[in-house]
């Protein structure tokens, strides 16, 4: 099957929507939990990481659902967009130095995307999907 270039740009269009609105709701709900819980600041850490690899998850689901072929490779490619966006904002905003966490962040990410892809490509094929 032929992926035409504007299916593949309006998938990740639509993978990365899906994985920034994924993140940030749950990171909201995180910061919700946080606050009325008095976990110690040291979780913060893991809950973001867990919120950003879930968004990951749904950016590479959406995506492969969407383009419906190749899965892991748009998954993959989503979730390191989501990774770059989010790094990008970061550096904007915090302006901090990357750390080695950052890097661990990153390929989790990405591993997250691939996965979402692979698992959106069978959600696709069961059920005939978009297009």
């Amino acid at each position: 099957m032929n992926t035409s270039k504007k299916l593949c740009f309006k998938g990740l269009g639509l993978g990365l929507i899906g994985g920034i609105f994924t993140a940030l709701v749950l990171i909201l709900l995180c910061a919700l939990f946080l606050s009325l819980c008095m976990l110690p600041v040291g979780a913060i850490p893991v809950l973001t990481s867990i919120a950003l690899a879930l968004g990951g998850l749904a950016a590479g689901m959406v995506t492969a659902y969407f383009i419906g072929e190749k899965g892991l490779v748009f998954g993959t490619i989503s979730g390191l967009l989501l990774f770059l966006l989010f790094f990008v904002v970061s550096l904007l905003g915090l302006r901090t130095a990357p750390t080695f966490a950052t890097l661990i962040k990153g390929v989790i990410d990405i591993i997250a995307g691939g996965i979402g892809g692979i698992i959106g490509v069978n959600l696709k094929g069961k059920n005939g999907g978009f297009r």
